[in-house]
């Protein structure tokens, strides 16, 4: 979890290159809800200059309109029906929802941007499709700010149902993710615009 302005794009973009770059067998579905956070991110490892477009795809789906990519990640788009192309590729970057296109692919790691902007079964697609194709645990990293507008969800049914609690906030919600670890993401929140490094935060498990 992390509030605006505290760089979870660039952290995550940083995670996608440590990965990538420290064990060639490793293979990422990178995801998020929109297509522009899945285009921001894409254009990030672009700029960065590691990032070959032989290594990454940006897979779209069929009603996108290939206009409206921003151009310097063009180059790297194919739509979802071109899957053959796609299994050469290290990197999938696509919405949570065209990830569907990706079912037929095994991953090492999963990693969303946004998570909490997404409902639930929106997130799991990605989550669901790399479990379902490995015998070997997938990493999932979630990031996202629950604190923010969640998932937009027009059936009262749906809502009725707990459809309108991302993933995200639901998790947080769990005594292992407490008030005493929100505290500290408080502090790491302040030690970010202060400057300072700040304490190191805990992990849960």
């Amino acid at each position: 979890m992390a509030h605006a302005g505290t760089g979870k794009s660039v952290t995550l973009l940083e995670v996608v290159l440590q990965v990538f770059l420290s064990d060639t067998t490793h293979r990422l579905l990178v995801c998020a809800p929109t297509n522009n956070a899945v285009d921001h991110l894409a254009s990030l490892l672009f700029r960065t200059g590691l990032m070959h477009r032989n290594n990454m795809v940006r897979l779209l789906a069929g009603s996108r309109s290939f206009d409206s990519v921003p151009w310097d990640v063009q180059p790297c788009c194919q739509f979802g029906q071109d899957r053959c192309i796609a299994e050469n590729h290290r990197i999938i970057l696509t919405t949570c929802a065209s990830a569907v296109h990706a079912a037929k692919l095994s991953f090492t790691h999963v990693i969303i941007d946004e998570a909490a902007c997404a409902s639930e079964p929106e997130v799991l697609i990605p989550i669901t499709i790399a479990a379902g194709q490995r015998t070997e645990p997938v990493k999932i990293i979630v990031a996202g700010d629950p604190m923010q507008l969640g998932a937009q969800i027009n059936s009262e049914i749906a809502v009725e149902f707990g459809l309108e609690t991302s993933l995200m906030e639901r998790l947080l919600s769990l005594l292992i993710y407490g008030t005493w670890q929100n505290e500290r993401f408080q502090d790491a929140f302040a030690s970010s615009h202060s400057g300072s490094a700040g304490d190191e935060l805990p992990t849960s498990g």
